[in-house]
């Protein structure tokens, strides 16, 4: 019987390595990747990735997996939406639990989102959700420690359902980031300039959530994070007037203590589609910007910091109604956020889906780089396959990618050295639940 050096290799493809594609082949054992190198090892499995790009697992730190409104849930629970992840290269999402103000309803937040995670085909772990924690921000910050989940989600606008995090607490929040380590969450818009009325219609959302919202809000985060110090992350930034403003006045704190996200629907789609008679699937907060706004994303790109897509997508049936109000936020994407960005900027987007959420979740050098020592996540890319992404895997019943054209495909996904998926061909889920530790040296 054959004895053989490596459980599996992937050889004669170019690697993303050092922020370059290097012609490199490797060998994986228990998980693990043992070796990088030119050199011709046996294996038990061998890939052969010739002409072809080997990228590492792409981790979406923003995703609404079966979320549910109080009126409808999501469309993809976290089988359907991690197999489609899959199918984009995805190897591990982070989640949010259900949204609490007292630190001791969180565990048992936890223990629910755990248990509908089961049967994910990636590995996941999740954001605390905190609303208007008033007298509870240390307790929350604690908790989250203590469940090895050590980021908090924070609302700037929803006063109306409770779910408005003050001033107050922001900046407690932040100070408390800079001693423990935690890192803040921000859904950020003015409430000052929120417009809501019962009879707003789809062609009304830009109306009710002006770019003016965001603008203002990220002045007033950074200021805060200028003053008390900690870590921010602004989750999917929409404007590109927002990076400008980051750029030209807190160059000091862009991307080193106030993080920028973003997602594919802000580079690839406007607001005018909201006028369409089908304006009523591409409902989401924040709404799709004016062209104006998506050029500037596009401009400055370098700013992004990370990559999600704030995959929570409806049905038509759910979505398809008259008004505004009864409409359920969020649309889908992930199985196309990389070939999305990819196909727009090519490398210079890989970082921005791995190494970097890899670093500021607590997941590096476990996972988002391909190096010896960490897991074997990664996908195979073939850069010369022409196409659209079609209907794609959703169990949502339409895909506002459907008809972009795509540079590449995924067609193997790699799990911790194992086939997670190959020619669309998904195996057995082996999703795991990841412990983040806090590592204050790092930060």
């Amino acid at each position: 019987m054959a004895k053989y050096q490596y459980d599996m290799a992937i050889k004669q493809g170019k690697i993303y390595y050092d922020g370059d594609f290097t012609p490199l082949n490797i060998y994986i054992k228990k998980g693990i990747i043992q070796e990088i190198s030119l050199q011709d090892h046996s294996a038990k499995q061998t890939l052969d990735a010739q002409g072809k790009l080997v990228i590492p697992g792409i981790i979406d730190p923003h995703v609404h997996f079966a979320l549910n409104t109080g009126t409808f849930t999501s469309a993809d629970d976290f089988v359907s939406g991690s197999r489609a992840g899959l199918l984009g290269g995805v190897t591990s999402f982070i989640d949010f639990l259900e949204p609490v103000d007292q630190a001791p309803e969180i565990e048992q937040a936890f223990l629910r989102r755990k248990k509908k995670a089961e049967g994910s085909f990636s590995d996941y772990t999740f954001h605390v959700t905190a609303t208007n924690p008033v007298g509870q921000t240390r307790q929350i910050t604690q908790k989250a420690i203590e469940l090895k989940i050590p980021s908090i989600k924070i609302f700037t606008a929803y006063s109306e359902s409770e779910r408005r995090t003050y001033e107050n607490e922001i900046a407690e929040f932040l100070e408390l980031s800079e001693q423990q380590g935690t890192i803040l969450l921000v859904h950020a818009e003015d409430e000052e300039y929120l417009k809501h009325s019962v009879h707003h219609r789809p062609a009304d959302l830009p109306l009710s959530r002006p770019v003016k919202s965001e603008l203002s809000m990220v002045k007033k985060l950074a200021e805060l994070v200028e003053l008390k110090g900690g870590r921010l992350y602004m989750v999917h930034t929409s404007c590109g007037e927002s990076l400008e403003i980051m750029s030209k006045k807190y160059p000091q704190i862009l991307n080193s203590s106030f993080f920028m996200e973003s997602c594919p629907q802000y580079f690839y789609l406007d607001d005018r589609i909201f006028k369409t008679q089908e304006g009523y699937k591409y409902i989401l907060a924040p709404p799709l910007r004016p062209k104006r706004q998506q050029r500037k994303l596009q401009h400055n790109f370098q700013n992004i910091y990370s990559i999600g897509t704030d995959h929570c997508p409806f049905t038509q049936k759910q979505k398809n109604l008259p008004f505004l109000k009864d409409i359920p936020f969020g649309i889908g994407g992930i199985e196309f956020s990389f070939p999305l960005m990819y196909s727009l900027y090519g490398k210079e987007a890989i970082p921005k889906m791995t190494e970097h959420p890899a670093k500021l979740f607590n997941l590096y050098p476990n996972k988002g780089i391909l190096a010896e020592g960490s897991q074997a996540d990664c996908f195979i890319y073939d850069p010369k396959i022409q196409s659209t992404a079609g209907m794609g895997h959703s169990r949502c019943d339409y895909n506002l990618y459907e008809q972009i054209p795509l540079k590449g495909r995924v067609v193997t996904t790699i799990l911790r050295g194992q086939l997670a998926m190959d020619q669309g061909k998904i195996f057995p889920a082996r999703g795991q639940f990841i412990e983040r530790e806090i590592n204050l040296e790092s930060h």
